[in-house]
């Protein structure tokens, strides 16, 4: 089969979607961003179940999303948080409703501070600011996106394929860019932090961003040649992988001692309102 005749299949494919099936009728159609965001957060507090330990190794698990619809506990949240419009946007849980039909064209993932509030849970073992970008670095080449359809999971790449646009990245390191340990001699820029001894003694990168001072932009997300189609009433839900255990950075030794990890889409959406 020809390219040609590929691109019109999809394009077909999609024009069924949109118009909608038997359960769905839809007699609208706009463009719109989802998201919905997982809480890795470390803590000492009694009764957390945080993903991080204190000396700040992410722990290997499936980290699922798009499952705890707004004003609800989950995704990684402590006991007694719920998840407001910043964390999720979609209204229904672990389904498309009866109302909807989606074509994913742009996938993206950014890495991003944890909340206030939930650092105010345990300041000792969280802190402000933008997670390190060795870090993030990590996560990226560690940390694996796979969309779960019923108990059948795809895997799209690891989050590292799916980059935001002016997310923290380590790229053309300046001075500015970096703190010093503590036992480096005053000569390096930047202030001291860190504890003492290898590894974690030497300069630390802070910050550097690939597409300067600006947002996650959604419409620059990895378009996606053939789209994601989800029909009126399918099961589904998008989850983060972790293999194996990944060493991050702990406060004392300049980390955040968490983050949120961002998954948004850039869709085509087909509905009837309700009412």
């Amino acid at each position: 089969m020809s390219m040609g005749s590929i691109g019109r299949s999809i394009s077909n494919q999609q024009q069924a979607l949109l118009r909608g099936q038997a359960r769905s009728k839809p007699d609208q159609i706009r463009q719109r961003e989802l998201w919905s965001s997982f809480c890795f957060f470390s803590s000492t507090v009694a009764g957390d179940i945080p993903q991080i330990t204190p000396a700040g190794v992410l722990l290997p698990n499936e980290y699922p999303i798009f499952v705890t619809p707004q004003g609800q506990n989950g995704q990684g949240y402590p006991g007694g948080y719920q998840l407001n419009l910043r964390d999720t946007n979609l209204p229904g849980v672990n389904r498309v409703s009866d109302q909807q039909n989606f074509s994913y064209w742009e996938l993206g993932v950014s890495v991003v501070p944890l909340r206030q509030d939930v650092i105010a849970r345990d300041p000792t073992s969280m802190s402000f600011g933008d997670p390190n970008p060795e870090d993030v670095d990590q996560l990226c080449g560690n940390v694996v996106l796979q969309i779960v359809y019923l108990t059948n999971a795809i895997t799209l790449g690891l989050i590292g394929d799916f980059p935001s646009p002016g997310g923290p990245s380590i790229v053309a390191p300046t001075a500015m860019d970096y703190s010093m340990g503590q036992n480096v001699a005053q000569t390096s820029g930047g202030f001291a932090e860190g504890a003492a001894g290898a590894p974690w003694d030497g300069r630390q990168a802070r910050a550097s961003n690939t597409g300067g001072g600006i947002t996650p932009a959604p419409a620059l997300r990895r378009k996606l040649d053939v789209p994601i189609f989800l029909n009126s009433g399918d099961t589904y839900s998008f989850k983060f992988l972790v293999t194996r255990p990944i060493q991050l950075r702990n406060v004392k030794n300049g980390g955040t001692g968490g983050f949120h990890l961002r998954f948004d889409a850039w869709a085509v959406e087909s509905f009837r309102e309700q009412g």
